[in-house]
């Protein structure tokens, strides 16, 4: 089914992300985590079925809170639509249920979701498979998903750390060369850390749901090896998708950002964990870190190229400064956001910041170059209003957006196609990964704070790099950028006699970075 609206939009663009055209996931279809629609039990811990949503959007109010995780956006209402205003309400009221149902507390060790959101309870997303989990350093077969995994030798101190607590990795950026394990991350995809205020590094996770998990499992395509020889044997990636008359779950991507909770911090607007991070002496420690910003991508029948969701925690880059909060500490403050400093209005915003005399890296002055669109605020409000109802602490956090295809058939521009430089349609970077996404630009500021560039010339955007100096704006695309992604289709030899892979062609890897980024070569036979 194609939604109606014909839109001659769309695209972003993922700059670094494609300079270094790298790629990821390929796949076959696998049995999902459907399991019966009126089941509260399972299996496997955190594996829920789907709800069906079609028919459930009636208008365009929120529903309301519930535990459901939805197979796929309303299909029939946004069918009906005759806006495409309408129909990105109708994505976002997806997005929403969505992001309450993975934080849905669970009980009896993940196999029952709890009766209420405030219920005390691991999330349902937390019993899902970390990336560090799947890519193993050695590229042998991961453990299966019920069997916890925790990789040996990554603190220093690991004996005087509570290995119990969540793990986030200092890692480097990126893995290239495949020399080095490369699990949760500090820097951003393809750029740099981000500081916060306090002068503390966030930390990110990726994981994915029981789908995506047992695709990567049964195709092998959790090492170097397994991707290429899936390559060579003419098979293409191609995810579990998520479907409402199937009750389908499809593949689910996560990525979460954690920022390090101080004594200057309130104590009661953020979701908390306890969690061990790395440091860069190769020590762990123990702290208290908050989530800041969440990406939710969801594989879907409709939307071959997924649906993109993303949230952050309200306080990232603006406040009210009259507002009064209690800290950690036990005083009262004013509200001060956690990525940018009010009191500096002409500094540098979205860069790097400097080192100190004592060598300490400077906050990042973080801002958001794109507003959140009124529309997606005027959702917030009602949904924020009904969680605070529920005395939940999600009402401190909001949807930043959701990008999809208006014509998942819709092929991607050519990258090389003539722009004129007063052609305002730049159909290179406004559909680059085909599907006329809506919207064009969609980012994270705890995610992508360094992509918010806005005016620059067009070949910056654009696939390939084709010359191109046309002026265009832009910031990032989640569409954009994942586009890009490929699986390794060949092994080389380089001049110093190391195996080098090759990565495959854009979309080649449906949309997912991880298989490039994390995958090993297996060392070691099965």
């Amino acid at each position: 089914m194609k939604y109606s609206l014909s839109i001659h939009h769309l695209n972003g663009l993922c700059r670094l992300a494609i300079v270094l055209s790298i790629s990821i996931f390929s796949l076959v279809s696998v049995a999902s985590s459907s399991v019966s629609a009126g089941s509260t039990k399972t299996m496997q811990a955190g594996v829920f079925p789907c709800i069906s949503t079609d028919g459930t959007y009636h208008s365009f109010k929120y529903p309301g809170i519930t535990s459901g995780l939805p197979c796929n956006v309303d299909t029939q209402a946004v069918a009906k639509a005759k806006t495409l205003a309408q129909q990105q309400r109708y994505f976002d009221i997806y997005s929403w249920q969505t992001f309450i149902a993975l934080f849905w507390p669970t009980e009896k060790a993940g196999h029952r979701l709890a009766p209420d959101l405030n219920r005390k309870g691991i999330p349902r997303w937390n019993y899902w498979k970390e990336s560090y989990q799947v890519y193993l350093a050695d590229g042998s077969q991961p453990k299966g998903w019920n069997t916890p995994y925790i990789p040996a030798g990554v603190c220093k101190n690991q004996s005087e750390v509570d290995m119990s607590r969540k793990l986030l990795y200092r890692t480097n950026k990126m893995n290239l060369t495949h020399h080095v394990t490369v699990a949760n991350e500090v820097e951003q995809a393809f750029t740099y850390p981000l500081v916060d205020q306090s002068g503390n590094v966030v930390r990110y996770e990726v994981l994915m749901n029981y789908d995506e998990f047992n695709y990567l499992l049964n195709n092998q395509l959790y090492n170097i090896d397994g991707q290429v020889a899936f390559a060579k044997g003419g098979k293409s990636v191609s995810f579990p998708k998520g479907d409402n008359d199937g009750l389908i779950t499809g593949a689910f991507e996560l990525k979460l950002a954690w920022k390090v909770l101080t004594d200057n911090d309130p104590t009661e607007r953020y979701y908390s964990f306890e969690a061990v991070v790395l440091e860069k002496d190769g020590n762990c420690r123990e702290v208290d870190v908050g989530l800041v910003g969440m990406h939710i991508s969801h594989k879907t029948q409709n939307n071959k190229q997924w649906i993109w969701s993303t949230f952050e925690q309200v306080d990232n880059v603006r406040t009210n400064g009259l507002d009064q909060v209690k800290l950690r500490n036990g005083k009262k403050a004013p509200l001060v956001p956690s990525f940018n400093d009010p009191s500096c209005p002409s500094c540098p915003v979205n860069q790097l910041a400097s080192y100190n005399a004592k060598g300490r890296q400077m906050p990042t002055q973080t801002t958001r170059v794109i507003p959140i669109d009124k529309n997606t605020e005027e959702l917030n409000r009602q949904v924020q209003k009904m969680l605070t109802k529920h005395h939940s602490v999600f009402q401190y956090y909001e949807l930043v957006g959701t990008q999809w295809p208006t014509d998942e058939s819709a092929l991607p521009a050519n990258p090389n196609q003539y722009n004129a430089p007063n052609d305002r349609a730049l159909e290179q970077i406004d559909n680059k990964p085909g599907g006329n996404p809506f919207p064009v630009f969609l980012i994270n500021t705890t995610m992508e704070t360094y992509m918010q560039r806005g005016n620059q010339e067009a070949q910056l955007q654009i696939q390939g790099f084709p010359f191109n100096q046309t002026p265009s704006f832009g910031t990032e695309s989640c569409m954009g950028c994942h586009y890009s992604a490929g699986i390794y289709v060949d092994v080389i030899e380089d001049g110093y006699g190391q195996k080098q892979p090759v990565a495959g062609p854009a979309t080649s890897g449906d949309f997912s970075w991880l298989l490039q980024l994390k995958a090993q070569f297996q060392t070691t036979q099965p």
